[in-house]
């Protein structure tokens, strides 16, 4: 038996229990700086915002993000989104950071905006009761047959002298949360860029869901936490319309099966016929909508048979111009939704409903 468990056993002898050992100083530090607590129902329900957008938007983005492998490449494959009302966790992809960023420096700058609220808060008060104790003593100056008028004179700008003070020392906090504020933005916005960086060196799936997992939880955790809590409930609104469209166009233009002698148009045009006319009905939804049919038509089928003609107008623009073959599918996609958003007159309905593909 050692020396060191002789001791041991003579400590629990003489008081019962062993004495636990101190922690060092550095994991003291490092255990207060530990990752926050996470409200999983405003996790989910930014991931549900973000997937939306990601979603509508996933011919515009979707091919420069899957090719990105620096954060200024990050940045330019979200930029088609800038003009758009976005999620703060997406915004943060925009933004240009100046330096690099941990999350120990964000939660750091976090305390630091925090204090200095704080110390706004307080000086607000101190104004507002400055403000009456001046408000006073001007009060008691204008009144007329005062006797002690040189001692209110004194006191009065001794009162205006400390509000001015006051007025000074509000300024230099508001600059100062100014500053932390813009540092504090530049932190989040390198910390999200480079965890997103990382999370897709990784080779997860290349879809909005996997990133609207992934981004749910940033800047306050990693995409990976966060993809790991999010992935544990479904989304409702997965998969989303749009998407399903991208995702045809995407297969269809995929497929090997192009016979020799048909046109681009005939192969798109057989696939959209080859998909089913009806599509079974959810369990989760039919026990929720209290439904007695199990199955219903296949939407996504008939929104393409019956804009046949955007669609065919895509194609023929797409296939006159050299793009590289893995992003054919985004510019299709993109012209289609395009060319389906513009306003249309009574003949363009007329001409919608001769094209569209019957069967």
């Amino acid at each position: 038996m050692t020396k060191l468990k002789n001791g041991l056993d003579t400590k629990k002898r003489r008081k019962g229990k062993a004495v636990p050992a101190k922690l060092p100083r550095k994991e003291v530090e490092k255990g207060r700086q530990g990752r926050p607590g996470i409200n999983l129902d405003q996790l989910l329900g930014d991931r549900e915002a973000i997937l939306q957008q990601l979603s509508g938007n996933w011919e515009r983005i979707g091919w420069r993000l899957s090719r990105a492998t620096t954060p200024k490449a990050i940045r330019k494959a979200f930029l088609p989104m800038k003009r758009d009302p976005i999620n703060c966790r997406l915004l943060n992809l925009l933004i240009n950071p100046k330096t690099s960023a941990t999350a120990v420096h964000i939660r750091r700058t976090e305390r630091q905006l925090g204090e200095e609220i704080e110390r706004q808060y307080e000086l607000q008060k101190k104004q507002d009761a400055l403000q009456r104790q001046f408000d006073e003593s001007d009060a008691a100056l204008s009144l007329e047959g005062t006797t002690e008028r040189t001692a209110i004179a004194a006191e009065h700008k001794k009162r205006g002298d400390e509000f001015e003070e006051c007025e000074r020392q509000i300024f230099a906090s508001d600059c100062r949360r100014r500053d932390i504020q813009r540092t504090l933005d530049d932190f989040r916005a390198a910390f999200t860029q480079s965890e997103l960086l990382r999370f897709k060196k990784r080779g997860y799936s290349h879809n909005p869901k996997t990133y609207a997992n992934a981004l749910a939880g940033l800047p306050k955790i990693g995409c990976r936490h966060s993809f790991r809590l999010c992935s544990k409930s479904d989304s409702p609104l997965w998969p989303s319309h749009h998407f399903e469209v991208f995702r045809f166009i995407e297969r269809t233009w995929n497929s090997k099966g192009f016979e020799p002698g048909r046109s681009l148009e005939d192969h798109f045009k057989n696939m959209i016929l080859s998909l089913p006319p009806e599509v079974p009905v959810e369990p989760e939804v039919r026990e929720r909508y209290k439904l007695d049919f199990t199955t219903r038509d296949n939407y996504l089928r008939t929104f393409l048979r019956t804009n046949w003609l955007f669609l065919r107008a895509a194609l023929d623009r797409v296939r006159r111009h050299r793009v590289p073959s893995s992003m054919a599918p985004y510019l299709i996609a993109g012209r289609f939704f395009k060319n389906y958003a513009k306003p249309r007159s009574a003949e363009d309905i007329v001409r919608i409903d001769i094209a569209a593909i019957s069967g």
